[in-house]
């Protein structure tokens, strides 16, 4: 999927931010974001490995938001996550906004890979995130799930 057909699509979407892939040099600036929003960072290897299934939004050359985008054995079934916002943009609107842009690019990108189906998780309690992914074709799953995480430390 190329970076350039996801900017075409958004592009006649709305003019108003900018997006490209997510790079290495971003992770420093994401890990202050979700530090700044009270969720414990994903270490660098739960990203994907060259980045470039990752979203960046900005605007005028500030970075707003983020997310990721994770295949699966199942050829039809993606995973978007990690989606995160900066607490340096004030303007709620634009934030929003640019949410809401984040959210139809990643959708965008797993539909041009073949999806039929994307999936997320999102902590109860981040309800913009919850409206905003709702907003842009999102159904509510489960409610009261507990994140489980294997990590092997040798």
């Amino acid at each position: 999927m190329s970076i350039r057909s996801v900017i075409r699509y958004l592009w006649f979407m709305e003019n108003k931010f900018d997006v490209r892939n997510t790079e290495e040099a971003d992770y420093v600036e994401l890990v202050d974001w979700w530090k700044w929003h009270k969720f414990t960072p994903p270490v660098r290897i739960m990203l994907p490995d060259d980045f470039s299934s990752g979203l960046m939004v900005s605007k005028d050359g500030e970075n707003i938001c983020a997310g990721f985008i994770y295949t699966t054995s199942a050829s039809k079934l993606f995973k978007v996550e990690f989606i995160v916002s900066t607490y340096k943009v004030k303007d709620r609107q634009i934030r929003d906004e640019a949410l809401k842009f984040l959210i139809t690019g990643l959708i965008y990108m797993c539909k041009q890979m073949g999806a039929k189906l994307i999936y997320t998780n999102i902590w109860e309690g981040k309800k913009n995130l919850i409206e905003s992914l709702n907003e842009c074709g999102f159904l509510y799953g489960s409610k009261n799930c507990q994140e489980m995480i294997y990590v092997d430390n040798q």
